[in-house]
């Protein structure tokens, strides 16, 4: 669907309800798929909101510095 809005030329896509709260595997590669279409849309400067609530898009603190 991100896909498809950026086709059709939206200028904002909202993300709400996408559940990636989960072990699955499955799931965890289907989320880091959305993200990469995210960071595409905003490269393209589409205006991307996600619901406060979801774990879509959040820092992972992999690479956070430590003093």
């Amino acid at each position: 669907m991100t896909a498809y809005a950026i086709l059709k030329g939206y200028d904002e896509i909202l993300y709400c309800g996408c559940d990636f709260k989960t072990k699955d595997e499955s799931r965890t590669k289907q989320k880091e798929c959305l993200e990469k279409w995210i960071a595409f849309a905003q490269g393209r400067g589409i205006k991307v909101k996600v619901i406060a609530d979801s774990p879509l898009c959040e820092e992972t603190g992999l690479y956070v510095k430590r003093n």
